[in-house]
């Protein structure tokens, strides 16, 4: 499996030579079969990270791992502060399905050699399957909902109407069992009202 992982160019050559060593570059714990191991975070797609993505004092690497010894974890549930359910979320990577988590992230539990890392060109490499984590789960959470609710698009243009400022009731319906109409002062939108 590939993964990605971020570093500053200035300690490239020595990821690349000696690996990104466990002891250095652990930032999260797991816990795998009972025992807490220190893990590596990666990522499943190089722009899973935008900003170090595009910030010029990053090189992304490319990691070629075995299947069988990597993890995937939700992310979110770190940024959320709850560690708990960070470690419950922790699965083995064979059994993870694209989209399944907001921000998967490999939990890499073991230093990585020299011989399996190279830096990604983003210009040339190999394709990759989807362009970001986040995007690929919100846009299969959302074709879930269109294809199990026929009223899905009323109820996502209304809920979006009435929690973006720049759009406001209008009243040029007003008492319309049917409709709501929403303005911006420019356009018109009908959103047909979901009983």
């Amino acid at each position: 499996m590939i993964a990605y992982f971020y570093i500053k160019k200035n300690k490239t050559a020595e990821a690349s030579e000696c690996g990104l060593k466990l002891s250095i570059y652990a930032d999260t714990e797991i816990i795998i079969d009972i025992f807490k191991k220190k893990a590596i975070m990666a990522l499943l797609s190089p722009k899973d990270d935008l900003i170090k993505h595009y910030d010029n004092q990053y090189n992304c690497l490319k990691l070629e791992l075995p299947e069988d010894k990597l993890y995937i974890a939700e992310k979110v549930y770190l940024e959320l502060g709850n560690n708990e359910l960070f470690l419950q979320s922790v699965i083995k990577a064979t059994d993870y399905v694209v989209s399944m988590y907001r921000k998967p992230v490999f939990t890499i539990s073991f230093t990585v050699i020299g011989d399996y890392i190279s830096i990604l060109d983003k210009n040339r490499d190999i394709p990759i399957l989807f362009d970001n984590s986040e995007e690929a789960y919100l846009k299969t959470k959302m074709a879930n909902l269109e294809n199990r609710d026929d009223k899905f698009y009323d109820r996502a243009l209304l809920g979006y109407f009435n929690n973006h400022s720049d759009y406001q009731k209008s009243e040029i319906c007003n008492g319309n069992e049917n409709y709501e109409v929403f303005t911006n002062g420019k356009k018109t939108y009908l959103i047909r009202k979901i009983k």
